[in-house]
């Protein structure tokens, strides 16, 4: 179950890279404090809120550990989730943050996984089940099953729709949809060489404000009610203006004053089958500029049956071709984070895409003031079509992430104002 060369990236499953659990909670922990006490959009009355004691493990393809995810609830609500990376590799501790439902059931994929092993691999018996990674961030449930003469075999299905995922992919293709792949295994070099620096300075700093400011340790905090714990997080972080000096931005369409926080100007359309990534994120962008059409009518735009990959190389073009020429559609194949920022100043969402998996930007969050010798802390407002028929909202670490191209669109008469 491993599309990461092993040779070459052998040392992250070395002790040095591994990050606790005890630590991965306590970052989740001082990332909820200053994203309340900074009112990022979409983490507003977390306060109220606690997060899990216990992690989900999230595995990497190479079978390393990659992700912890924490569990925001309030009560039995679930208003989220904190992903804590597990590798100090790839730097900064948290990867992203999910504003919305968790978007699928364990158990039900549980059971599912247990019926299709049955039909397909009689005379196995159940080893171990994991959580996987499969395509950033899209997750499995593996099987690893023992037969007769001990012979081994992984078994993985989608945690959201139960369809079984490929252990190899069928054949080299630049496209989206079910397209598995090693995430650690698409590290930069960049990335490898200084990760665990960044990491390791970044948690310095954590670890700095904690042993400074006692009143933020976890289990004080949680005897407080919401309204004084809130108090006092806000109290201690209006001292730091590194953790809350911040840019934001999210696109509005309104023509109202003001800035819509009061609602969403851009709406989740969550993908239908597995394959409709780029599809649905199609649709959200599409919708954005008021042009109503099905999933099914960009795949046929995109030049492909509806539970076909999309091809990359059809998805401009398939676009251009909904718009009746008003606008022009591209793929930039080389990003950064100007390109991303000056999208969404401009008012347009754009798709961005990570080797195999589409979704919409919608936003981004920048520091004006970050530690010494650490990159810039930013972040993309995604919008998620999957889980299929759920879809999720998240702020996504862009430092972190990998991102293989993002779509534009921009239309040719006047932005819109």
């Amino acid at each position: 179950m491993s599309f990461m060369n092993v040779e070459k990236r052998e040392h992250l499953g070395k002790a040095d890279f591994a990050v606790k659990v005890e630590n991965a909670r306590k970052q989740a922990h001082f990332h909820l404090c200053s994203g309340t006490a900074a009112g990022f959009r979409g983490v507003k009355g977390w306060e109220r809120g606690r997060i899990n004691t216990r992690p989900m493990i999230i595995y990497d393809l190479s079978g390393l550990p990659l992700f912890y995810d924490f569990p925001v609830r309030r009560g039995r609500i679930f208003e989220g989730f904190i992903r804590i990376v597990a590798n100090k590799v790839l730097g900064d501790p948290v990867m992203c943050t999910q504003v919305t439902s968790l978007g699928w059931d364990l158990l039900k994929a549980r059971k599912e996984l247990q019926k299709k092993i049955v039909k397909k691999y009689r005379g196995f018996r159940l080893r171990r089940l994991k959580l996987v990674c499969y395509s950033y961030p899209k997750i499995a449930l593996a099987a690893n099953l023992v037969g007769s003469g001990r012979k081994q075999q992984t078994f993985m299905i989608d945690v959201s729709d139960f369809t079984e995922i490929p252990l190899v992919p069928e054949k080299e293709i630049k496209g989206s949809g079910l397209v598995p792949y090693s995430l650690l295994d698409n590290i930069t070099e960049k990335q490898e060489k200084t990760g665990a620096d960044t990491w390791e300075k970044i948690n310095q700093g954590m670890e700095d404000v904690f042993n400074k400011e006692k009143k933020l340790d976890l289990a004080g905090l949680y005897k407080l009610s919401p309204e004084k714990r809130l108090d006092v997080i806000q109290k201690v972080f209006d001292k730091m203006e590194i953790f809350t000096f911040y840019t934001e931005k999210t696109i509005d369409f309104c023509c109202h004053s003001g800035t819509c926080h009061d609602h969403e100007c851009f709406c989740l359309h969550p993908q239908e089958n597995s394959v409709h990534c780029t599809r649905a994120s199609s649709q959200m962008v599409f919708c954005y500029w008021r042009y109503c059409y099905s999933q099914h009518d960009f795949a046929q735009a995109f030049g492909v049956d509806d539970d076909d990959l999309t091809p990359w190389s059809g998805v401009a073009s398939g676009l251009n071709s909904l718009t009746y020429d008003c606008f022009t559609a591209s793929l930039n194949y080389s990003p950064d984070w100007a390109d991303c920022t000056t999208e969404i100043s401009n008012r347009r969402p754009f798709l961005s895409d990570n080797g195999g998996h589409t979704r919409a930007c919608a936003g981004y969050k920048q520091w004006n003031i970050w530690i010494s010798g650490t990159p810039q802390p930013r972040y993309l407002y995604i919008y998620d079509p999957w889980p299929v028929n759920v879809g999720a909202i998240s702020w996504e670490n862009y430092n972190t992430a990998y991102y293989a191209w993002i779509g534009t669109l921009v239309r040719k008469t006047t932005n819109h104002t």
